[in-house]
């Protein structure tokens, strides 16, 4: 009985073992693709954002969303939090990132002054979250065009 129940513990030790061992995903902002487009012949702002998944294991039922941090400009915006791609509901619509993939969101806003880059510097962050709600990145979109 007793070499019965070591051996259990053997197998079940070496099963949480590899469950440990499993990958993980890894969420990261590509800085270089992800950008702020300012336009204002036309009044709007767009967010380009490229998100990729540097880990082994893919990421799924993620959600994201945009703070501003510049009251002024969340004013023009309508708020400063804003759910990407919601569904009639207001609900966040998710999605998945494929290990070693990526995912691009792009957000157009409307704006009824003129934007300065100086007003966009450090005030537009992305937020994205896991399944259990947890947030798994913020980071700053810096890049910021003007098309002119």
């Amino acid at each position: 009985m007793r070499r019965t129940a070591s051996i259990l513990y053997i197998i079940i030790g070496c099963t949480l073992f590899l469950m440990g061992c499993q990958g993980e995903s890894s969420i990261h902002l590509d800085e270089e693709e992800s950008y702020i487009l300012t336009d204002n012949d036309r009044s709007t702002l767009t967010v380009y954002a490229m998100l990729k998944n540097e880990g082994d294991r893919s990421s799924n039922e993620l959600y994201a969303d945009f703070t501003i941090k510049d009251e002024q400009l969340a004013d023009q915006l309508g708020s400063e939090k804003i759910l990407f791609n919601t569904n009639e509901q207001g609900i966040p619509e998710r999605f998945s990132i494929e290990e070693g993939g990526g995912y691009f969101i792009s957000e157009s806003f409307s704006v009824e002054e003129e934007l300065e880059k100086t007003t966009i510097e450090d005030t537009f962050f992305i937020n994205v979250y896991n399944e259990e709600e947890e947030k798994i990145l913020e980071e700053t979109i810096e890049n910021i065009r003007e098309n002119k």
